[in-house]
């Protein structure tokens, strides 16, 4: 992973509603879950939980698949393993 990655991935979970989402979505357990599930638990609406949805996926934060009607979103646990390593790498940072 590098740097622009890293940074659109932590941007995109710079905030609030995106962050719960992104938990419950991380949770080894959970398989996927829909827009609708997701909103339930959070309480948010539709228009807003699409929008958050869309910048979790934009950053390659998340997964989604279509179940008969119905998309189920899950975490990316390839770019999650990802992340992690890179902000554990050992090394200078560039300040340019």
């Amino acid at each position: 992973m590098d740097a622009e990655v890293a940074l659109s991935a932590l941007i995109a979970l710079a905030d609030k509603n995106r962050l719960a989402i992104f938990k419950i979505l991380a949770q080894e357990e959970c398989l996927g879950l829909s827009a609708s599930d997701i909103g339930k638990r959070l309480y948010i609406r539709w228009s807003t939980l699409s929008y958050h949805l869309s910048q979790l996926k934009r950053a390659g934060l998340l997964n989604s698949r279509r179940h008969a009607r119905t998309i189920l979103y899950s975490a990316d646990q390839t770019t999650i393993a990802a992340l992690f390593e890179y902000l554990n790498e050992s090394g200078g940072t560039s300040n340019g």
